[in-house]
């Protein structure tokens, strides 16, 4: 094994994880709003850009006994942690008055069980508040209406449950090495920052769905499951469909370079699913809600009486949109689309005419990383709780990045057939 390359690689990475995991927290309060976005920008771009870069790790290994320093590790973060989110839980209700996000989806939720129409407006909030969300976002917390229980139960379900999901298991041919116990820094990291400095992305927010399915994906990536794939595939998507580029591209890259039946496997089952998900909670007749989205949030950038309650999450945000003024808002949007779909396609371009130098273990969660960065830090209305799932990406990243590998490196994805 060539060990400087990997450590070069490895040290490098830790590094901008780290980075990335003070910018979302503290950062803005030591080196400012402005530098702290552009930190928060490179850093994210350059995980992705560092995990594609092939280096041999088939030599890594830790003893068997390390997937129980892992688990033990875990565990010390939850009897550390779940005090402070029982302390948010109590502290924070559930109130449309406070935050809407999730008494909307129990409303949703209590409905599709009455088998009543979940989109129609919700009278008791805001007047005739209409439910945008698509199933994957409200359908997890089913569970919570059912037995009664805090709904912030299943964002820490989530959120739990994607550290747990990625740091232990190994699949076929990888095992834990000593470098996965240096994941725990930055993931505590995470964690004390969404329940002190930023409690409202835990106390308020709805990115418990997000975040775990997008975790799934990552992992079901990693394992190399095309059939799991296209499941994970539909619910992502139905959480935030932002990741359609980022899918259209990833098929792009199997089928030119994998295997072409694994393609048509992923898209095969992904499509049906989503259909059937759409169609059952009766989104599907929703399409033209969805779609108008992106012009919504436009429409409220220029409109005076909306545009002073939107300013401040503009300008203290991570994103990039401090960056321009309301006028150029737009052209933002404009770059967003753009490098959402571009940035993912020119590294298959790039993994056409350098195959040798690319990982293809780890591109497509690379790329998933960065098309990620690119959506979000390009949000005109970059709300601070939707970073939260790159920076979880971010950890899986990292987890996957320090297993040992025996696997071949080409065609490593299975199809059921």
């Amino acid at each position: 094994m060539n060990l400087s390359a990997f450590l070069r690689n490895f040290l490098a990475l830790f590094s901008l994880v780290l980075i990335e995991a003070f910018c979302y927290s503290y950062g803005e309060d030591y080196v400012g709003k402005r530098l702290n976005s552009w930190l928060y920008l490179l850093s994210g771009l350059g995980i992705g850009v560092v995990c594609m870069h092939k280096v041999d790790r088939s030599s890594l290994a830790g003893p068997s006994w390390l997937k129980w320093g892992m688990l033990t590790a875990f565990l010390v973060l939850m009897v550390y942690f779940v005090p402070d989110a029982l302390f948010w839980m109590d502290k924070v209700p559930v109130d449309y008055k406070i935050a809407d996000m999730l008494p909307i989806m129990e409303v949703m939720c209590q409905r599709f069980m009455g088998g009543s129409n979940v989109y129609l407006p919700i009278m008791e909030i805001w007047d005739g508040m209409l439910p945008i969300y698509l199933p994957t976002m409200w359908l997890p917390y089913i569970p919570a209406v059912i037995w009664g229980f805090d709904l912030r139960w299943i964002t820490w379900f989530f959120f739990a449950g994607s550290i747990l999901l990625v740091a232990l298991p190994t699949p076929r041919g990888r095992a834990l090495s000593w470098y996965s116990l240096s994941v725990w820094i930055p993931t505590a990291m995470l964690f004390y920052a969404f329940l002190h400095k930023s409690s409202n992305d835990f106390s308020m927010a709805d990115e418990g769905p997000v975040v775990g399915f997008y975790i799934l994906l990552a992992w079901a990536i990693w394992q190399g499951n095309a059939w799991f794939i296209g499941i994970c595939m539909a619910l992502s998507v139905l959480t935030r469909y932002s990741l359609a580029p980022w899918i259209l591209v990833f098929g792009l890259w199997v089928l030119l370079f994998q295997k072409r039946a694994a393609a048509f496997q992923m898209a095969g089952i992904s499509l049906a699913l989503s259909l059937f998900l759409m169609y059952i909670t009766g989104a599907i007749y929703e399409l033209q809600t969805f779609i108008g989205l992106p012009k919504h949030y436009m429409e409220a950038i220029f409109k005076p009486e909306d545009y002073w309650k939107l300013e401040p999450t503009i300008k203290n945000s991570l994103g990039m949109a401090k960056f321009f003024a309301r006028n150029d808002l737009p052209q933002l949007t404009h770059l967003q689309i753009g490098f959402t779909f571009g940035v993912p396609l020119a590294c298959v371009g790039l993994y056409w005419r350098y195959r040798e130098r690319f990982d293809p273990l780890l591109f497509g969660l690379a790329t998933f990383k960065l098309s990620l960065v690119v959506f979000f830090n390009m949000l005109i209305i970059p709300l601070h709780n939707l970073f939260i799932t790159s920076n979880f990406l971010t950890l899986a990243l990292l987890f996957f990045y320090v297993q040992k590998r025996n696997l071949p490196l080409l065609q490593y994805l299975r199809t059921t057939s």
